[in-house]
């Protein structure tokens, strides 16, 4: 024995040495009693007591989840469960049917390709495979108008409330295009179309277009002035004078506000009101020159004839 390990001397030169490494537990190898056979190895059965086993060659014969030798090995079985025999064509899996491994394709509503990629299948999320509550306005970017369904027939019914939008009834629907666009009125009653050339308004009665309203041809009656009345009418006024009728200016307005009404009091020698004026008392009822009779108010009641009258 030679430092750490033991040296065997060759027949004619050299030797053979083994070595013991640094160990912090001794062990024991029982080397077998007799000379293993050819090709054998020694094994160590957990406890130290070395056997010779015949070792794996080009000839071996695999047995249990595998078969065939080490040049022609085939997987027969994975943990004893039959490997079906037929080869896996592109982006097929081993699946267990229940009796044996075969290859198929994932069925269902995903796929995998064979970089490993699984996608889901088109259309293949129906309701019934949604959690109720679980798809959020989060969730939603936008939805194609054709996939909803259920939707309301009004206006309310959308939650809209401007009244300018809400149809109150009697209108079907509304459209402006050229006169001679104008839909087939027949079948569908209700409708309203204003024709932007002609400037007229229409409302079907299912049989036929009614024309209702027209910005064309609008005239006026004097005082009332209409120009450009076959496109765009400007209605005015002329103001009133003397000799022309019109409207009345703020001006005028206040002067005759501040002519008598009435409700006008009158004061001084005539007191009342327009149509119950009553005299003031100005004179000495009486006759004088005896011929002239007035009364206190200084009416003359009678006078001599004026041939009675004499210096």
């Amino acid at each position: 024995m030679q430092g750490y390990g033991y040296s065997v001397a060759g027949a004619t030169v050299g030797d053979i040495k083994l070595l013991v490494p640094g160990i912090v537990t001794s062990y024991n190898l029982t080397l077998p009693a007799a000379q293993g056979g050819a090709g054998q190895v020694l094994t160590n059965n957990g406890s130290g007591d070395l056997t010779w086993q015949s070792g794996l060659t080009l000839s071996t014969i695999f047995s249990g989840d595998v078969s065939g030798t080490s040049s022609t090995t085939s997987v027969d079985r994975i943990r004893g469960r039959t490997v079906s025999a037929v080869a896996p064509t592109n982006a097929q899996h081993l699946i267990f049917d229940g009796t044996q491994y075969v290859a198929q394709t994932i069925p269902g509503d995903a796929q995998m390709t064979n970089a490993g990629v699984m996608t889901i299948n088109n259309d293949a999320i129906t309701t019934a495979k949604i959690l109720n509550a679980s798809v959020t306005n989060a969730k939603i970017v936008s939805v194609d108008w054709t996939k909803v369904f259920n939707t309301p027939t009004t206006i309310a019914g959308y939650g809209i409330t401007d009244a300018v939008l809400t149809n109150a009834g009697g209108v079907q629907s509304m459209q402006a295009s050229l006169d001679a666009s104008k839909p087939a009125a027949a079948g569908v009653p209700d409708r309203v179309y204003i024709s932007t050339d002609t400037r007229e308004i229409y409302r079907s009665n299912g049989v036929a277009w009614v024309k209702v309203g027209s910005a064309a041809n609008t005239t006026g009656i004097a005082p009332v002035v209409v120009t450009s009345g076959d496109s765009t009418p400007v209605i005015s006024m002329t103001q009133a004078n003397g000799t022309t009728n019109g409207y009345v200016t703020s001006t005028d307005w206040t002067t005759f506000n501040n002519k008598l009404g009435t409700a006008t009091v009158f004061s001084g020698d005539v007191t009342g009101t327009y149509n119950a004026t009553v005299l003031a008392s100005v004179a000495t009822a009486g006759t004088y020159a005896g011929a002239v009779t007035i009364d206190a108010k200084g009416r003359v009641i009678s006078a001599a004839n004026s041939l009675d009258l004499t210096n």
